[in-house]
């Protein structure tokens, strides 16, 4: 997620906040508080199937074999977007 979140935070630093992906921007506070706690208590959680599955959402994760973490699709890049900047803004 803080690779993504990375990624993200260079793009709006080159081309500007209005160009940021919809997968970063399109959530409203409560599913990004949500979002967060999800994760907060997955610091655990290994494996690239397992991971991916809060970067992309139980949507993408239902192909697989991987147990539901019921997290909203894509949150996790725009929880590691809100990490990085949190970290840039301290």
């Amino acid at each position: 997620m803080v690779i993504e979140g990375l990624a993200e935070s260079f793009s709006k630093e080159l081309y500007g906040e209005n160009l940021l992906e919809p997968w970063v921007t399109s959530f409203d506070k409560e599913d990004l508080e949500y979002s967060i706690e999800v994760i907060k208590d997955a610091f655990h959680v290994k494996g690239f199937a397992e991971v991916s599955s809060y970067m992309f959402g139980d949507t993408i994760r239902q192909r697989t074999r991987v147990p539901a973490c019921w997290f909203i699709p894509f949150a996790g890049y725009a929880v590691g977007y809100q990490v990085v900047q949190s970290f840039i803004k301290k």
